[in-house]
């Protein structure tokens, strides 16, 4: 007897366009709740991971100091000018009053480079790959150097950082860890304003200012840090931003 088999037969059902906009309507409004948190968790880690990088740059002047019987780094009474690489085109000045201004601290840690750009360990993440053939102060991607900053205090004579005393009466000086009265309270290493700077990269360049309010990385002498918005900060010598040209150099303070 042969036996009968079922045979079922289903019907497929194509969505309708009302729930196909009612998918994409619930998706969008999802879509529209979620980014903004994404983009605010992608900026709090670039934050942190600057903020990692510029307590590297500061425990390379920590050992240094150490190494080198207390002192900071210090590049000379007298300026001399000097090429990063045979070939390279970057030149620049270090010593004298010029110190290791702009990022040139890092010229004397030839090991904290990669090829002819300063290593991604001491560089903020937003900073760009050095690219040959940029232009200084037109394209971002022109500087190989870092951009955290060595505070100038630590190789100029404090006792000239005074009010009454003119640029021309600045004098260099090699100054020790055991000079800095306020560790927790001198800037040592602080992020630039290029960092975080939104636009037009001529007018930041002419201008050298952060825009108001901006929060960048600072590294205390005792190796402490933060983001920090200068303006919140004492001014510097000759009313100069802070953590920079601080009052009475290393012995001075940059917080209020």
């Amino acid at each position: 007897m042969k036996e009968k088999s079922d045979i079922r037969i289903f019907e497929r059902k194509a969505f309708t366009l009302v729930e196909v906009l009612a998918v994409l309507g619930i998706t969008t409004i999802l879509m529209s709740l979620m980014l903004p948190a994404l983009g605010r968790a992608r900026d709090a880690g670039v934050r942190s991971l600057c903020l990692s990088r510029a307590r590297n740059a500061a425990l390379l002047i920590q050992v240094y100091t150490t190494e080198s019987r207390d002192i900071y780094p210090y590049a000379g009474d007298e300026s001399r000018d000097g090429e990063l690489a045979v070939g390279s085109g970057f030149r620049y000045r270090v010593g004298g009053v010029w110190g290791i201004n702009h990022g040139l601290w890092t010229v004397m840690f030839p090991d904290a480079w990669e090829g002819d750009q300063v290593g991604r360990g001491i560089r903020c993440p937003k900073q760009p790959d050095h690219r040959h053939g940029a232009i200084a102060g037109v394209d971002p991607d022109a500087w190989p150097l870092t951009w955290y900053w060595l505070s100038a205090a630590f190789w100029l004579d404090g006792t000239r950082l005074k009010d009454g005393v003119d640029q021309d009466g600045r004098r260099p000086k090699p100054n020790a860890a055991s000079d800095v009265t306020w560790p927790s309270a001198k800037a040592m290493i602080f992020e630039h304003a290029a960092a975080c700077w939104r636009g037009p990269w001529d007018w930041w360049y002419i201008s050298g200012n952060a825009m108001p309010r901006t929060p960048l990385a600072v590294i205390m002498a005792d190796g402490s840090g933060s983001r920090r918005v200068r303006e919140d900060d004492a001014p510097g010598w000759r009313d100069s931003f802070a953590w920079h040209y601080t009052r009475d150099g290393v012995r001075g303070r940059d917080l209020k």
